[in-house]
């Protein structure tokens, strides 16, 4: 997606990584946080927060290498020096989060993907302890298209709804 845009062969992307390029312009669109995912009869699922360390102890089920996700977790796991050596990688969010309900393992994922499932009881999200654990997603466009009115109302919808988030209350 980063190159295509750069090429101008598309006008804009959702990435979820922000990395230096002189003609892409990264704009933050949202910020995403992550939750444990534990099955609904696991030790921790009456738990409302959980310490990062205590993965370390745990089957965890992670992204594939090189997602955004996967990096962010990994980043923050190694400067706790709770380095996790995951027990499955999956590329598929759906396919991790049948994984935690049958009692697979742990993971870590977007609230938002998991949003209904959560709702629905299976599996239980957990916040993090000491650690703000969020992915943040970028519009990417091409400084040469900064004026183009695609790019324009794109980013007015993004920008308000940004500013309508945060007029909500937070969610305990």
């Amino acid at each position: 997606m980063r190159e295509r845009i750069a090429g101008l062969e598309g006008d804009l992307g959702l990435l979820g990584v922000e990395t230096a390029h002189p003609d892409l312009v990264f704009e933050l669109l949202a910020e995403d946080p992550l939750v444990v995912i534990v099955p609904p009869g696991h030790p921790w699922a009456r738990r409302r927060r959980i310490p990062l360390a205590e993965l370390r102890h745990q089957e965890v089920i992670l992204r594939e290498p090189g997602s955004a996700s996967r990096q962010l977790i990994e980043r923050r796991l190694q400067a706790l020096g709770a380095g996790v050596a995951p027990s499955m990688e999956i590329a598929s969010n759906e396919v991790i989060k049948r994984a935690v309900e049958m009692g697979n393992g742990v993971s870590l994922m977007s609230a938002a993907i998991v949003r209904r499932e959560v709702e629905a009881g299976r599996p239980r999200a957990l916040g993090v302890r000491d650690e703000r654990l969020v992915r943040n997603i970028y519009l990417v466009y091409h400084r040469e298209r900064r004026d183009s009115p695609l790019i324009h109302a794109v980013l007015a919808v993004a920008h308000g709804l940004r500013q309508r988030r945060r007029r909500r209350p937070s969610r305990p």
